[in-house]
């Protein structure tokens, strides 16, 4: 049974809110980490013992914490998001990004050129209809 085209696009759309969706939960869940649950570290005087890169502030330590919580939630989301909802894993995680088949990319490209000669003929015959019109339209002007 062929689904209407109409049903692939809410399901992309579905997909695509689902993502969204998930990665603002998971920058939602990053900062209440980040401010409040994260504990600074303390030396053994009750002083805070900040790593170097904060600059001796809670804040800086804090929003580099966020960061690094939402990169790290996100480099282990991606693969798993696009595992469960698209049913595809990346054959390789680089610092560029993660890498998938080629074999999906080659069916939507087809699934394009499909696209493409349906509008190519919908053009030609919107085209020889326009063309029949006006030649119609010049004929009852001549007489």
């Amino acid at each position: 049974m062929a689904f209407p085209k109409s049903f692939g696009t809410a399901l992309r759309d579905w997909r695509k809110w689902l993502i969204r969706a998930t990665i603002g939960l998971v920058f939602v869940a990053a900062i209440w980490f980040a401010l409040f649950q994260a504990a600074i570290p303390k030396r053994r005087d009750g002083t805070d013992a900040l790593p170097s890169v904060a600059l001796g502030q809670v804040a800086v330590y804090r929003v580099e914490l966020l960061v690094a919580v939402v990169f790290a939630a996100l480099l282990l989301l991606t693969p798993f998001i696009q595992g469960v909802i698209n049913g595809r894993l990346p054959t390789e995680i680089t610092a560029r990004g993660a890498k998938y088949e080629a074999g999906e990319i080659t069916a939507s490209l087809e699934q394009l050129e499909d696209r493409i000669t349906e509008l190519e003929g919908a053009v030609k015959s919107t085209g020889a209809a326009v063309l029949r019109g006006a030649a119609e339209h010049r004929g009852t002007e001549d007489s």
